[in-house]
């Protein structure tokens, strides 16, 4: 990596997060982008989320250079997370749905662009449990929309089988546009450079292309609970008697994955699901809540996912509509507490 001169003080800053003894060769920084790194150890860094506290080092080192955003990769760079300087000036981490929907929008739009042959074949591969606001995203820009359980080999196996241009992600930080890692890595990068740039030249940040998202897309809101208490007994009550009165909203759809069947209660269809059995119920409501539980066998634990949506379609209601998704998702949480 290029060392920041005095004169590059105009340019777009990133701070690149990688472990020791790696390095990528971004080839590209010029005078209007450039990287600066800041390695990390990973037998003392805490890698198993992708979040703010797995950044906080990037950060600190962040915070006396001019920096516009940060960029950090897993020890096996098979994880990515951005970070973005929120209305204060300082540091916020997106998470995995955010994220995902960054890259989704710009793969679609971008390869569209430079190769308009294919843009009615580009394909997303998604995991069951990152944001639906992924497929709003497939479906406004015609692309198609694939699924897949979560982590780098599922996602791997299923973007391999595709001959046409593909990306896959999920609700860990995995993102996949390349079969070789480091490549990938790479390309995430590149990818990464050229939105913050097209940002650059209309006088936008990250966090405006985030909200610009939010106000085309729907504004979603995702939150995940541990349940450690009676797990086993709570993942079926789930899935036996999934809450209705509780939360007085309409159950429409049951997909069970454990059973490998989909029950749609609208319409009366049911029948098998296409991927492999795991411990996941998903129950989709007519407000557009959907509760995804997850039973860790091994932990024996249940992992509660809970994912909604509002409409906003003025950026200056951002914040009070996202306040708005995130107090409906509490409530939802405070309800489940009483089954």
């Amino acid at each position: 990596m290029e060392n920041i001169e005095n004169e590059l003080k105009e340019a777009v800053i990133g701070t690149l997060y990688l472990p020791k003894n790696h390095t990528l060769k971004y080839s590209e920084a010029s005078e209007e982008l450039a990287f600066r790194e800041v390695t990390y150890d990973p037998a003392s860094v805490d890698e198993e989320t992708l979040n703010f506290k797995f950044l906080m080092p990037a950060i600190e080192a962040s915070k006396n250079e001019p920096t516009d955003f940060i960029v950090g990769f897993s020890s096996d760079f098979k994880r990515i997370i951005l970070a973005y300087k929120n209305p204060d000036d300082k540091f916020q981490a997106f998470n995995a749905h955010q994220q995902a929907a960054i890259f989704a929008e710009y793969f679609l739009t971008q390869t569209a662009t430079d190769n308009p042959e294919a843009a009615h074949d580009l394909l997303v591969v998604k995991s069951l449990l990152l944001s639906n606001q992924i497929d709003n995203i497939v479906k406004k820009n015609e692309g198609k929309i694939t699924y897949s359980h979560a982590g780098y080999e599922a996602l791997q196996t299923v973007r391999a089988a595709n001959t046409v241009p593909t990306i896959a992600l999920d609700d860990r930080n995995t993102v996949i546009v390349d079969g070789d890692v480091t490549e990938n890595a790479l390309q995430l990068l590149k990818m990464v450079a050229a939105i913050v740039l097209k940002l650059r030249t209309q006088n936008l940040t990250l966090l405006d292309k985030h909200i610009a998202i939010q106000t085309r897309y729907n504004l979603y809101g995702e939150k995940t609970f541990n349940m450690a208490s009676e797990s086993k007994k709570l993942f079926d009550k789930y899935r036996v008697h999934p809450p209705t009165d509780l939360i007085h909203d309409e159950l429409i759809l049951i997909t069970d994955y454990k059973k490998k069947v989909f029950n749609n209660l609208l319409t009366g269809r049911k029948g098998p699901t296409e991927l492999e059995q795991m411990n996941l119920v998903q129950l989709d409501y007519t407000s557009g809540l959907r509760i995804s539980v997850e039973y860790v066998e091994e932990q024996n634990k249940v992992i509660l996912h809970l994912s909604n949506y509002t409409y906003c379609y003025d950026k200056s209601r951002y914040a009070e509509s996202r306040k708005a998704v995130h107090d409906r998702l509490l409530k939802t949480v405070v309800s489940l507490g009483k089954m």
